[in-house]
């Protein structure tokens, strides 16, 4: 068990005051849902650059903490996020 359930809260809260700040409708649910997949997408980008770096539980964590705060500076790459369409209806 990693425990990474509370640190998954703190980038949503995160990417939701910083679309808040920034986006001239931050009540719409479309800035939030937009705030909330882009950080879900921070996050699981920064573990899948973790678990390259890693070479057990423990070095997971601290290179997923570095990888959150690598990317806070410069981002992730579009073709990092895997992203698909899903037609609803």
């Amino acid at each position: 068990m990693l425990q990474t359930g509370c640190s998954l809260g703190s980038v949503l809260a995160a990417a939701l005051a910083v679309a808040r700040k920034t986006s001239p409708v931050a009540h719409s649910t479309d800035t939030k849902l937009s705030a909330v997949i882009s950080g879900v997408l921070l996050y699981n980008i920064a573990a899948e650059r973790a678990a390259k770096r890693a070479q057990g539980p423990a070095s997971w964590k601290v290179a997923f903490l570095d990888c959150l705060a690598e990317m806070v500076k410069t981002g992730f790459l579009l073709e990092e996020a895997r992203i698909e369409k899903l037609n609803l209806m």
